[in-house]
C-alpha cells in the first residue's frame, strides 16, 4: 500500500509526500507537474527556483522521477524525533505565555474546527 498525501495542489504542479517501502518509510517530497507535456518548461523553472533556494539551504537537490522530481533534502535539515518534540514544546509554551496563537495559525485552526464539527454532525445523522 502506498502512503502519500498531497500537501498542495496548484494550477501547474502539486507537491506530494510519499512514505512507503520505496522511501524506507520516511517522508519524501515530490513535485509533480499537472500537465506532463510541459516537463521541459517546468524543469527550467525548477532549476531557477532551486538555485535561489540553495543560497539559503545549501545541499538541497532534485532528481527526475517518473511523474516529476524528487526533492532531496540533506539529513542536516531533518531534526530527529526528540529535537522536533522540543521545538514543538517550545513553540507551544511561547503561545501559552503570549495567550494567543500566531496569526498564521488562526485560519488553519478554524478549518480544523469546521471539518471536525461537520464530521461529527454527519456521523450523528448516520446513527
Amino acid at each position: 500500500m502506498v502512503t502519500h498525501f498531497s500537501i498542495m495542489r496548484g494550477t501547474k504542479a502539486k507537491l506530494v509526500f510519499r512514505q512507503d517501502k520505496d522511501q524506507q518509510y520516511k517522508p519524501v517530497l515530490y513535485i509533480e507537474p499537472v500537465n506532463q507535456n510541459q516537463l521541459p518548461v517546468y524543469k527550467k523553472i525548477l532549476q531557477n527556483s532551486f538555485e535561489k533556494l540553495k543560497v539559503k539551504y545549501p545541499g538541497i537537490e532534485y532528481k527526475k522521477v517518473d511523474k516529476g522530481w524528487e526533492v532531496i533534502i540533506p539529513e542536516t535539515y531533518k531534526p530527529g524525533h526528540e529535537a522536533h518534540f522540543a521545538m514543538v514544546s517550545k513553540n507551544y509554551l511561547q503561545y501559552l505565555a503570549a495567550g494567543k496563537l500566531p496569526q498564521w495559525e488562526v485560519p488553519a485552526m478554524i478549518a480544523k474546527y469546521y471539518a471536525t464539527t461537520q464530521a461529527l454532525k454527519m456521523a450523528s445523522r448516520i446513527q
